[in-house]
């Protein structure tokens, strides 16, 4: 399965704000430290150019 930053930011989210968070409170602050990585990855890729963009495991590129 792959999956774009953007969608799994909105997986994460939807994920962290369903449902009861005790007994899996750590899987939800988990979820939500990559949700702040990934907005950190995507808002460094769009302010800092480079000629190559490594995409993460997983993820494939976004289809404007």
């Amino acid at each position: 399965m792959t999956i774009t930053i953007d969608e799994a930011i909105q997986e994460l989210t939807y994920l962290t704000n369903s449902g009861p968070p005790y007994p899996d409170q750590p899987r939800i602050d988990a979820a939500r430290l990559g949700i702040e990585a990934l907005k950190r990855v995507k808002e460094n890729r769009e302010t800092i150019p480079t000629k190559h963009t490594w995409l993460l495991p997983g993820e494939t590129e976004k289809n404007d």
